[in-house]
């Protein structure tokens, strides 16, 4: 028996043993509370700070046009992962601690969140012991663009040639800058993508780098995916063979703005141009001048075949040729057309045909008659031909207005459904001609007094949903038209009567209460329109009557309350016996 006390006792005695170290440590959990959940936040922060060193070092290395290494950005998302998952941490344990403000807490929880603590703050330390990299950045290869597949690129013989000839430039060291020209939708930027793709595949350059320019190159976007001034020509000049495309040129290029060395300072480079004008080629000083035509009249019928998948068919081969003779030679237009026909029957060829031959605006279902479409090919044509000769047209449309944002050159600008921190108290613009603007986003939409002073020539002028005074228009002696929607005034509007040179004047949906009587002062007003003015409740007795030169008036769901002959009102109204005196309306 004393054998037996003896050896239960010796059990028991190694089984506390053994287990008060982790009793003590487990319930230590419960006492330490505040100290282990302070050691996790300052886990975090050391984390963050080591954070911030390597974002900034990245951003430091970016402007050097270096990108991050794998493993960094890995262990960048790990820890912006690991920081979320600590915050909702935290908000657990500020939940525990607001039982009774803290006094009686769920012990049972809080036992959880102590052992959940220690656990995120073991990951922090390690997470941070692997921030510690011997590289952060390397330098970022010189970009290319995405090609389209061979199946885009038809080889006909029209192609064929122009595609020969550039190559043979390519490979001439007296030719440095290559221009290619032709109408536009004629397939220049298809061919050069070939070009692109050829090139690479025979490894004739050690980079290549092809950017769209357009009629107004969008500078800062160029940059952000090419790099910056001087940083970037450092990058390009040190590639040993480099080809430069530069896709749908209108004028010569400032190419230092864009990042771009001369190809005559680098002696590996060569340069190779798409625009829609040979005299852009030589502005650009091209030593090789290609033209691209329209496709003849076999190639237009096989592109139109392979595109609408049309088997041979004696009666429909014949209405198909018609169809292609209405595209002109222009690929873009045929493969338009044979997309929307494909797999449709004799009938529909036929349809397509006399509507291509008659077509009109009008005709098209579905767009409202005072709307008018235009391809962005047209519009780039028209903007090419008024840029042209003494009568110089500069159109700037932007969706974000910048402080440094120069606007002295410009004659139409479009600023609709933009972002902007603040509208500018002034805009400089001693050129424009027409200004529209509206639909502004992230900050207030009332407009400065002053904003129209530097605004003399100004003839057209649309406001869309802006609040204004009358007082902020009178300087526009100039102004021909004014159409104003959605809008609300801070004024009675009195200033408008000094606007003598005006002949459209239109308010749709906005939101005075009345008229001014000063209106009636404006001598060559030929339209005004009040449509949708449904807070409009005055209009002055003999203000319309005065506009002798009046030739159409719109009052719809608008004003109503018209003065009737030998009646008496408190407000005197207009009559509409007034109209009667207007010879033109």
């Amino acid at each position: 028996m004393d054998i037996l006390t003896g050896c239960t006792g010796s059990i028991a005695a190694e089984v506390v043993k053994c287990t008060a170290k982790p009793v003590i440590r487990h319930v230590g959990y419960l006492f330490r509370f505040k100290k282990i959940v302070d050691d996790l936040i300052k886990a975090k922060t050391d984390l963050q700070l080591e954070q911030q060193k390597v974002q900034e070092a990245i951003e430091r290395a970016a402007m050097n046009n270096e990108i991050a290494e794998k493993d960094v950005e890995r262990w960048l998302t790990n820890v912006n992962q690991l920081m979320e998952e600590v915050q909702a941490l935290e908000n657990k344990v500020q939940v525990n601690l607001r039982f009774c403000n803290g006094w009686c807490p769920d012990w049972i929880r809080q036992y959880k969140l102590c052992k959940e603590a220690i656990q995120k703050t073991n990951v922090v330390k390690e997470l941070q012991d692997k921030g510690k990299f011997s590289e952060l950045t390397h330098r970022a290869p010189t970009p290319g663009i995405e090609i389209f597949s061979s199946s885009d690129f038809e080889v006909f013989e029209s192609r064929k040639l122009a595609f020969q000839q550039i190559m043979e430039a390519l490979h001439d060291d007296n030719n440095k800058r290559i221009g290619m020209h032709g109408i536009g939708g004629v397939g220049k930027t298809t061919l050069v993508k070939e070009v692109h793709k050829k090139t690479k595949e025979l490894n004739i350059f050690d980079e290549i780098v092809m950017t769209v320019v357009s009629l107004t190159p969008n500078v800062r976007r160029i940059q952000e995916r090419y790099g910056k001034g001087k940083s970037n020509m450092l990058k390009i000049k040190s590639v040993k063979k480099i080809l430069i495309i530069l896709d749908d040129v209108w004028k010569d290029v400032n190419l230092e703005a864009i990042g771009i060395p001369s190809c005559d300072d680098h002696r590996g480079c060569k340069m190779l141009l798409t625009t829609r004008s040979v005299h852009v080629c030589n502005l650009m000083r091209c030593q090789g001048k290609i033209p691209l035509n329209f496709l003849v009249e076999e190639e237009s019928l096989a592109l139109m075949k392979k595109t609408a998948i049309v088997d041979d068919c004696p009666g429909l081969n014949d209405v198909v040729l018609e169809v292609v003779k209405e595209c002109k030679g222009l690929p873009i237009a045929i493969i338009t057309v044979g997309k929307a026909l494909t797999g449709k029957s004799l009938n529909d060829w036929n349809v397509a045909m006399h509507q291509l031959r008659k077509s009109r605006l009008v005709d098209i279902e579905g767009f409202d008659k005072e709307c008018v479409k235009m391809h962005d090919m047209v519009r780039d044509i028209c903007l090419w031909i008024t840029s042209k000769g003494e009568n110089e047209f500069e159109l700037r449309a932007c969706t974000r207005l910048e402080r440094n944002t120069n606007f002295e050159r410009a004659t139409a600008i479009s600023l609709i459904d933009f972002n902007t921190e603040q509208l500018p108290d002034k805009l400089v613009c001693p050129r424009l001609n027409i200004l529209l603007l509206g639909g502004i986003q992230n900050c207030s939409k009332e407009i400065s007094n002053t904003l129209f002073e530097g605004m003399n020539c100004l003839k057209v002028l649309k406001l869309h949903d802006i609040i204004l005074s009358s007082q902020s228009l009178e300087l526009l002696t100039n102004l021909r038209t004014l159409f104003l929607k959605d809008c609300d005034f801070s004024d009675d509007l009195s200033s408008l009567g000094k606007l003598k040179r005006l002949e459209t004047l239109s308010f749709c949906r906005c939101g005075m209460v009345a008229l001014p009587s000063e209106l009636g002062e404006m001598a060559s007003l030929k339209m005004l329109n009040l449509t949708n003015c449904d807070k409009l409740k005055q209009i002055p007795s003999n203000v319309i009557g005065r506009l002798s030169q009046l030739e159409e008036l719109i009052i719809k769901e608008s004003f109503k309350n018209w003065d009737v002959e030998g009646t008496t009102s408190e407000i005197s109204n207009a009559n509409l016996s007034e109209l009667n005196s207007l010879p033109r309306l």
